[in-house]
């Protein structure tokens, strides 16, 4: 008998199973963190995140952005809004927008990056949208995603707006409406 297996059987008399596999999982996790950082564990191994997931060795302020970018279906088991790093809440836009309800928080977002609540979260437009915040450099994306999405009352409103981008998209999107091309 060598002696691993001595160690196990010896282990195995005196730990319950529940003990012992508690032991096994924790060993486990050891050997994926030991060898892999919290990017790589993410980019390469997510069909074993449920072996590797640590919260507490995670390393949620430099790559928090990997979890939503590599790990979204998994979404409920890593999130936590009080580690996830706000500053890269416009990755949660891209891939996780199906949990929009559970993340968004519009003083936690970093409004430059609002194209991304365009381009992955425009069904959720009237919850985010929001023409003092919206950085008006990228209003292709408001056209490409959501120009179904404004009302009349709104175009006409942003007709009003003290950002002259804001205008000209508002006028286009009226006249498209107006000449039938919706």
């Amino acid at each position: 008998m060598s002696l691993k297996e001595k160690v196990v059987r010896f282990f195995r008399r005196t730990m319950s199973d529940e003990e012992w596999l508690a032991e096994e999982r924790k060993r486990v996790k050891d050997v994926w963190w030991s060898n892999y950082n919290s990017r790589d564990l993410c980019f390469y191994y997510s069909r074993y995140f449920d072996e590797w997931w640590d919260p507490d060795r995670f390393d949620w302020e430099n790559k928090s952005w990997a979890l939503s970018d590599y790990c979204s279906k998994h979404f409920d088991k890593w999130w936590d809004p009080d580690k996830f790093n706000q500053s890269t809440f416009n990755f949660l836009a891209q891939e996780c927008s199906e949990h929009f309800d559970k993340w968004w928080d519009p003083a936690k977002f970093n409004w430059d990056y609002s194209w991304t609540l365009a381009a992955g979260c425009s069904s959720h437009f009237d919850k985010w949208w929001d023409p003092d915040k919206y950085d008006w450099v990228f209003f292709d994306n408001l056209e490409s995603y959501c120009s179904s999405k404004f009302t009349d009352e709104q175009l006409k409103q942003l007709m009003m707006h003290r950002n002259a981008v804001a205008r000209t998209f508002a006028k286009r999107e009226l006249d498209r409406r107006k000449n039938g091309n919706c």
